[in-house]
């Protein structure tokens, strides 16, 4: 298992704080974290850190492997919103991403998962229904430090 962490510049001074919790509120968190840029970037890192050229989607859900050979990587992210939006970046960029939520139901999520861990596809981005800890054959993690935070994993304070 690998984590693959993104490098970005992010001010988190504005985001709010629950005070029951001590975590980051999502919808605060998103305002910051789900943006065209950030998005953009966690897509590039996933090609830099895969050293794999642009992945190429068919109706087959084939895609380029690269030296690296990482054939699945998990990301987690802050809000559903969050969820579609880098989902529909990786796609964007040629790479098959699918994605799971909360709020999928229990037997889609179930094909889903056993999709990405046959390795139908290389990327499931996740919010609020898979583990941090990997899944079986998952190679890749992209635990995002941001969306980490939302559940207080990895706080300063934790």
């Amino acid at each position: 298992m690998r984590f693959t962490c993104v490098q970005a510049d992010i001010d988190l001074k504005e985001v709010t704080i629950n005070s029951a919790t001590g975590d980051y509120n999502p919808s605060s968190l998103a305002n910051i974290i789900n943006t065209e840029t950030l998005n953009s970037l966690v897509v590039q890192t996933w090609l830099d850190k895969s050293g794999a050229p642009v992945p190429v989607c068919t109706s087959t859900s084939t895609y380029s492997r690269s030296a690296d050979n990482r054939k699945s990587t998990l990301v987690f992210c802050v809000n559903l919103s969050h969820v579609r939006e880098l989902t529909q970046t990786f796609r964007d960029a040629g790479i098959d991403a699918r994605y799971v939520h909360s709020k999928t139901p229990a037997a889609e999520r179930r094909l889903l998962v056993e999709g990405f861990k046959s390795g139908e596809y290389p990327i499931l981005v996740n919010c609020g229904s898979l583990p941090l800890s990997p899944l079986p054959k998952c190679e890749t993690n992209i635990p995002k430090r941001f969306s980490d935070l939302n559940r207080g994993r990895g706080h300063p304070e934790h």
